[in-house]
């Protein structure tokens, strides 16, 4: 073929052209890829969601939280325990995810030194506690240390990143503790770019557009009290996401995930009507779960013969 030179400019301009649309294209692929892996990892890696997606890089620390995250995932694969082998992270063993997965001997050393916190340690035996056929849990731990930040916030996000249809029951000492989680939800799935980017990425809308997760709230359930997602597509009686607390009954609902936050403190401790108040109202709750459902009781010890005591002492009954 043969090119005059008067042509060349329009030549030029033709290919720069496509190559233009070939990085276009390129770039648009490479971020859909990202956004995909970033969004499988958040369903499966607790850490990674609360630290990174949802901004608790610095105030997180994997040596205690990493462990924390890693004895919720049981409950997320409750409908299949089986799917869990093979999924781990560093930050399971305590380590930050630059150092890569720990070695064998790294994992035993981390035993050891986690057994030093365990009620159990009397054996001695640096062995690894984590059993994937759990579907409930009771993590008890002291003021400040971010409890709910992981639990109560995160771990609700994470399981609607799996089960779209599912509803949680967040649950407290008053409905007003309970709405605000709640409010702290909402605030991410409204605002936060990394989660909304996520929701996108793993919900359509029937046109094939990125789902937003309070498109609906006009005409849905979106309240301070309870919400619906947008990902859910069948008609419940219960909303995605619930509010409960001592004193307010939840008769007739049934949840697939109960979330128990801080049911004592040191205004439902001083006496025992109270403590035994709290007892009633967890046995109520429980009845709430569907079977098989996975619970999770969180709290700080106020009482040696507390709500939390009742629940060790039936474990190992």
């Amino acid at each position: 073929m043969v090119v005059n030179s008067g042509d060349l400019p329009m030549l030029y301009t033709r290919i720069m052209n496509t190559t233009a649309l070939d990085y276009a294209a390129l770039e648009a692929q490479a971020h859909a890829v990202a956004n995909h892996m970033m969004a499988e990892r958040a369903k499966v890696d607790l850490y990674y969601l609360a630290s990174y997606i949802l901004g608790g890089e610095d105030v997180l620390d994997p040596r205690v939280h990493g462990p924390l995250c890693r004895a919720l995932r049981p409950l997320l694969f409750y409908k299949d325990p089986s799917a869990i082998d093979g999924i781990e992270f560093p930050t399971d063993y305590g380590y930050p995810d630059e150092h890569g997965m720990p070695t064998d001997a790294e994992k035993i050393e981390f035993f050891a030194w986690q057994g030093k916190f365990m009620p159990d340690s009397q054996t001695g035996v640096a062995e690894d506690k984590f059993d994937a056929q759990l579907n409930k849990i009771l993590a008890l731990m002291p003021r400040g240390t971010l409890k709910s930040t992981v639990i109560t916030i995160a771990f609700t996000i994470q399981w609607h990143l799996n089960f779209p249809e599912d509803r949680v029951l967040i649950d407290s000492e008053t409905f007003t503790k309970s709405k605000a989680f709640l409010t702290e939800i909402t605030g991410h799935y409204e605002t936060n770019k990394k989660l909304r980017t996520i929701y996108a990425t793993l919900y359509k809308n029937e046109d094939g557009s990125p789902m937003r997760p309070n498109q609906n709230e006009k005409n849905d359930t979106w309240s301070t009290e309870a919400l619906n997602l947008s990902c859910r597509t069948r008609k419940r009686k219960e909303p995605s996401i619930d509010c409960a607390g001592i004193g307010v009954t939840k008769n007739g609902m049934h949840y697939d995930l109960v979330i128990g936050d801080d049911l004592h403190s040191e205004m439902n401790t001083r006496e025992r009507e109270p403590i035994e108040k709290v007892k009633e109202h967890y046995k109520l709750i429980y009845s709430l779960l569907e079977p098989g459902a996975s619970l999770a009781i969180i709290g700080t010890r106020w009482d040696d013969d507390d709500l939390y005591q009742m629940i060790i002492d039936e474990q190992k009954g």
